[in-house]
């Protein structure tokens, strides 16, 4: 029975033992496989510790390696402006377990402005919150590109603003923009006393229905209208003459 007993218990051990190397193997595995794909992403990833201390980091500045970053807190490497408010982030994360953006730009050594976006994310073990990642990314393209959006947008409503002669916008024929020139030409002191209204109600009724032809033309077939007369009603009631351009 003794034999038995040891040999039973021999079987148990070596299964335990197998089943235990096993989940070792699988998650020295899945932690290469993290790893790898966190050292190849192009964006960077960094893991807090409960009390914010960087646990790791996918890459860092080259005259800061990632060996000198492990185990300091995160707060060191935050810009001075922003610190204050990405810890009040970082802290409000920890406690609600609710994930949250934030945006910040960094001065490098070689005096380029880098813009990130980054999410942070509660790591919850147990029901207890063990610490955070961070996922940040590089936006500066978008940045440039918003700001050249931007730039063309002040350029273009300089143009318009400036332009002597009357632009307006219409969408579903109710007017969303009139520039200065619009607003002296059919007597309006401010853009209020248009936007909003039917665009047609401005033009003559003996004119409405071939100039609403016209707007569906432009609208369905990305047609631009030549040039053509229409009387227009100021808001005083005068009849105005109107050439109109249309697209």
């Amino acid at each position: 029975v003794n034999e038995c007993f040891e040999e039973f218990e021999d079987l148990i051990t070596t299964h335990h033992d197998r089943e235990r190397r096993e989940a070792e193997r699988a998650l020295a595995d899945s932690e290469v496989r993290w790893r790898s794909l966190a050292e190849e992403s192009p964006d960077l990833l960094v893991l807090l510790d409960s009390n914010f201390d960087i646990q790791f980091i996918n890459y860092t500045l080259p005259e800061l390696p990632p060996e000198q970053v492990i185990g300091n807190p995160v707060s060191r490497y935050l810009p001075d402006d922003d610190r204050q408010r990405i810890m009040r982030v970082l802290e409000t994360v920890a406690s609600s377990r609710r994930p949250a953006w934030y945006e910040t730009s960094y001065l490098t050594p070689a005096g380029e402005i880098v813009f990130f976006e980054s999410r942070v994310v509660a790591r919850i073990v147990d029901d207890t919150v063990i610490g955070l990642t961070i996922h940040a990314r590089n936006i500066g393209e978008r940045k440039r590109a918003e700001d050249a959006l931007r730039e063309s947008e002040t350029r273009y409503r300089r143009l318009v603003d400036s332009s002597p002669d009357a632009i307006g916008v219409h969408v579903d024929g109710k007017i969303v923009f009139v520039n200065p020139a619009g607003l002296r030409l059919f007597g309006a002191d401010r853009p209020e006393q248009l936007l909003g209204r039917d665009a047609f109600d401005f033009i003559e009724p003996d004119f409405r229905q071939q100039s609403r032809e016209r707007v569906r033309k432009m609208l369905e077939k990305d047609w631009i209208a030549e040039p053509f007369n229409v009387r227009g009603r100021r808001l005083d009631g005068n009849v105005i003459e109107v050439e109109v351009h249309g697209r």
